[in-house]
């Protein structure tokens, strides 16, 4: 595998710290999804959607890898388990329709992810959606008047935020369950999720 990864000449075209972190992988391992972690948030980063598929398939080539990863097994919840999880007082919220970095799309383009996206949700599940996070947590000014504009109350983004955004919206920090919850790396601490919490910037409630 490490071979066929240094020798790929498809890979040169990615950018240099893809390439990085990709030789890095390519050393060998055994390797956790921790170790992945660098790689994927560099890949979001500095890669569009169409360069990130394409790396995707890349890598898949020249590992041998098949497509599904996984025959007969489901990553998502399906819609019966959102009305499931609602109806026992979790709150529902929009996390977009195609998961696309909303910075980089065209203004028109993120409007209609922000609206279908809540129309979507509110239609199958019968529930208020007041709440969106943004796609890696990346945003700026207009994608906050737009998300107020669209209904939302709360949006979440990457620091720094300030305690309201545009027409009243309150802009909150996402702690991801991937940043240290997990205290083996394989369950849930309660522990680890409050001091996250703690330490979140001022002004920012859980």
């Amino acid at each position: 595998m490490s071979r066929s990864l240094r020798n790929e000449l498809t890979f040169r075209a990615y950018p240099s710290p893809v390439r990085h972190e990709l030789r890095r992988l390519a050393r060998g391992g055994p390797y956790g999804a921790h170790d992945l972690h660098p790689l994927i948030e560099t890949v979001k980063a500095l890669c569009d959607e169409e360069v990130i598929e394409d790396l995707v398939q890349a890598l898949t080539r020249t590992v041998g890898l098949r497509r599904p990863l996984c025959q007969n097994r489901r990553f998502f919840l399906d819609w019966d388990q959102v009305r499931a999880m609602a109806a026992a007082g979790l709150e529902i919220g929009s996390h977009g329709c195609s998961h696309r970095i909303m910075t980089r799309l065209p203004a028109e383009a993120a409007k209609e992810e922000l609206v279908r996206s809540k129309a979507e949700i509110e239609h199958r599940v019968g529930v208020n959606v007041e709440h969106f996070a943004f796609p890696n947590d990346a945003a700026n000014g207009a994608l906050v008047t737009a998300a107020a504009t669209a209904g939302y109350r709360t949006a979440c983004l990457a620091e720094p935020v300030t305690r309201r955004g545009a027409l009243g919206i309150r802009l909150l920090r996402r702690v991801g369950m991937h940043e240290e919850i997990c205290g083996d790396g394989r369950s849930f601490n309660e522990g680890l999720l409050r001091y996250w919490l703690f330490r979140a910037p001022d002004g920012v409630p859980a």
